[in-house]
């Protein structure tokens, strides 16, 4: 009868413990949650606009290759808007074709859905319609110090990086101050990008204000191909000049995450 009964124990005890691993992998998992924040806009100056398709198609579909959950936050919730251009890659094809990325751009949760605390990294991809509606959103703003203060990751690509820029924390300083990070050029923007009028539609320009609130700023040199991507460990903030960089981006926050 000893024996029976010291039988049964063992079989709840292991099964108990069984029990707490399966909650404790769920847990995990979830911890590594990475959180997509993008504009509810749809056009910028009479331009189609919204976000830039390969800047967030590659790294969702990236970080799904590796069993990394996400989600995406917009403003007003539901399918968010993205254009196009260029770009012409066999991943972004791959990327597009994807059930769960179309999914989840067609389903964005709205700020009252979202519990920060779950997610381990909060990438900002590109496009002009963030200036309209991310930049003067003080809670989604505060989001993004939220999860920082608490060991997160950031990631941004392009334009994404200017909602970085003028963040605080707690303490005051400016979140970029004494960060390593790049960003979209001047040049480029002054010479080339007619959405915003050569830059005169903006607020401010991304490289000004990021030297401004203190970045250790790296600007992409056009003749070396060099300051592109960049990544800063200590401070786990990985940005990137352009669109092309999604699967830069993925890597190294699923490094930093992991």
């Amino acid at each position: 009868m000893k024996i029976i009964n010291i039988f049964i124990v063992l079989l709840f005890f292991l099964g108990c413990n069984s029990e707490q691993t399966v909650k404790s992998e769920k847990a995990a998992v979830q911890s590594n949650k990475v959180l997509f924040l993008c504009t509810s806009e749809e056009q910028f100056n009479g331009f189609d606009n919204g976000t830039y398709l390969s800047e967030i198609a590659v790294p969702i579909y990236e970080f799904h290759k590796n069993d990394i959950e996400i989600d995406v936050l917009s403003p007003k919730g539901g399918a968010i808007p993205i254009y196009h251009k260029f770009d012409t890659t066999e991943v972004l094809r791959q990327a597009i074709n994807s059930t769960y990325y179309q999914n989840k751009v067609a389903n964005s949760i709205a700020l009252k859905d979202v519990d920060i605390n779950a997610y381990k990294a909060v990438i900002v991809p590109g496009g002009y319609g963030q200036f309209k509606d991310l930049h003067n959103n003080a809670a989604i703003k505060s989001l993004i110090v939220k999860l920082y203060e608490n060991g997160g990751v950031i990631g941004s690509l392009g334009h994404g990086t200017a909602l970085l820029s003028q963040l605080k924390l707690s303490n005051g300083n400016f979140l970029v101050n004494d960060v390593t990070m790049t960003c979209f050029p001047n040049w480029n923007e002054l010479n080339i990008m007619e959405e915003a009028n050569k830059g005169e539609l903006l607020p401010f320009l991304t490289e000004d204000e990021l030297k401004k609130n203190g970045a250790n700023l790296k600007i992409y040199d056009n003749e070396a191909k060099t300051n592109d991507e960049v990544i800063d460990m200590e401070k786990r903030i990985v940005t990137a000049s352009f669109a092309s960089s999604g699967k830069f981006i993925s890597k190294k926050v699923l490094e930093l995450i992991k």
